[in-house]
């Protein structure tokens, strides 16, 4: 199963007053696939989901339901209503609120703070996907209602001073949180307690693996340039010493011992130097090494 439906099973036991009820079967309405005058279909993955709206629209009076599963590899959950008197019952339950074109959320039934959390978790249930922490952190939603997507987005920040980010993606409107602070501002928000502890957690390891990451990558990237600066040493002294090109004794001496120890740090050949040297002064004699081979035509 994914991180989504793990997150959505944990919110399945919440129980909620009439008014967060309605709040949460509202915004689950309005992120569902089809929402009209004349229709509303419902799909989800999960059955059980299902059959926790399904439980709200009886209690809203809806009577007369199609019900059906769909898909051969991934399973679709369908549930559909389009009677006049159901469709006029749902409405008339939440408040009069309308379905029509363009969708947009109606401020009536969010006017308590646990109704407006209630609406989010409507929200999430119905159209929200959660990438596996693992991965990459992040929670999306879409819709092709391009107002109601933009409502949601300003609803977001007004009423919890969330910070989603919005664009679009083939004509559908995205709203999404990437940052682990508002993804578990969100979680926490719709009720799924466990799972911020859950997302805590991760982000400790996360942050433990991208420190990891990061110096394990610096020290690679430094022994890289040691290696390639040490083969430009070793390129430059065979050529001076097969032009049979003197060299003052400092350099010699430090030519000699980087082909003796080709795989010695600047700062091990430094203190095989009589007398020793900082690597400071392993490095000058080098670099003048280098430049004397160049000058006298080599690579």
């Amino acid at each position: 199963m994914s991180y989504s439906y793990d997150v959505k099973q944990k919110l399945l036991s919440i129980s909620a007053g009439s008014c967060c009820r309605k709040a949460e079967l509202y915004g689950f309405l309005l992120f569902s696939n089809t929402v009209s005058d004349s229709e509303i279909r419902l799909f989800t993955a999960y059955p059980e989901i299902r059959a926790r709206y399904l439980n709200f629209l009886m209690e809203a009076g809806v009577k007369k339901f199609e019900l059906a599963c769909q898909g051969k590899t991934v399973k679709k959950y369908l549930c559909r209503i389009s009677h006049p008197r159901d469709l006029r019952n749902l409405r008339e339950f939440l408040g009069s609120v309308s379905f029509a074109s363009p969708l947009r959320i109606d401020p009536s039934l969010l006017e308590k703070d646990c109704c407006r959390r209630a609406f989010l978790r409507g929200v999430f249930m119905a159209n929200g996907v959660m990438v596996s922490p693992e991965k990459t952190c992040s929670i999306e939603f879409k819709t092709a209602h391009q107002t109601l997507g933009g409502e949601f987005f300003e609803f977001c920040k007004d009423a919890f001073d969330l910070l989603p980010g919005s664009t679009v993606r083939n004509g559908k409107k995205l709203i999404y949180f990437k940052s682990w602070d508002s993804i578990k501002d969100f979680v926490a928000l719709i009720g799924a307690k466990d799972a911020v502890y859950d997302l805590a957690n991760r982000e400790i390891e996360h942050s433990f693996r991208s420190t990891a990451n990061r110096r394990f990558n610096c020290d690679t990237a430094n022994i890289q340039r040691s290696v390639d600066a040490a083969t430009d040493h070793r390129r430059a002294i065979e050529f001076l010493f097969s032009k049979n090109i003197s060299l003052p004794d400092p350099l010699l001496e430090i030519a000699r011992l980087r082909l003796q120890y080709p795989e010695d740090t600047l700062s091990a050949l430094g203190q095989k130097c009589d007398p020793p040297i900082s690597k400071a002064g392993a490095a000058h004699r080098l670099k003048k090494i280098c430049a004397l081979a160049e000058e006298k035509g080599g690579a």
